[in-house]
């Protein structure tokens, strides 16, 4: 009996320093698991802050007026944020994205716009002194929009913007 004397102590600190263990274990996962739903959380945040800046976009390039806005802006002269179709646009470039170079929405955002194809009208006339689709000129655009909120996020579309012409 004489030589179990201690052997508790040793077999509870063990089990105390396997606890411990598995404790420190257990906090470093759930430090990391949190960091993981907070970076998931600012990407969801930031598309959708991006989108948002497309949207208006969008909704800014339907809405301009076909001579005075369209023509002079993404036709005519290289105004930034509009770049032909000949013109390469450095998306990744932050010189691309700074201020003046990018066109600012209302959420502080910036988008960029680029030409893809213009097609003219096909023939001079609609035929029976109306306007039809063969008359209209048509421009295929690509929109992009980028947010840097909490991250950087880009998000593009195309959309076209059809000409109606005046009879």
């Amino acid at each position: 009996m004489d030589k179990q004397n201690g052997s508790a102590l040793i077999i509870s600190l063990l089990m105390l320093l396997v606890l411990t263990m598995l404790g420190i274990t257990s906090m470093s996962t759930s430090t990391l698991e949190e960091k993981m739903a907070a970076n998931d959380r600012n990407q969801k945040l930031n598309f959708q802050d991006a989108e948002s800046a497309l949207v208006e976009s969008e909704t800014e390039i339907i809405n301009a007026d076909w001579q005075s806005d369209i023509n002079s802006q993404i036709i005519g002269a290289n105004n930034d944020p509009y770049y032909k179709t000949d013109e390469s646009v450095a998306y990744h470039d932050n010189g691309t994205w700074a201020a003046g170079a990018c066109k600012e929405t209302s959420t502080n955002n910036c988008y960029v716009v680029q030409l893809i194809a213009e097609q003219g009208p096909l023939t001079l006339d609609g035929g029976y002194g109306q306007a039809d689709q063969s008359n209209r000129r048509n421009l295929k655009l690509n929109i992009t929009a980028r947010s840097t909120a909490l991250a950087t996020t880009m998000v593009q579309s195309s959309i076209d913007k059809t000409d109606i012409p005046e009879i």
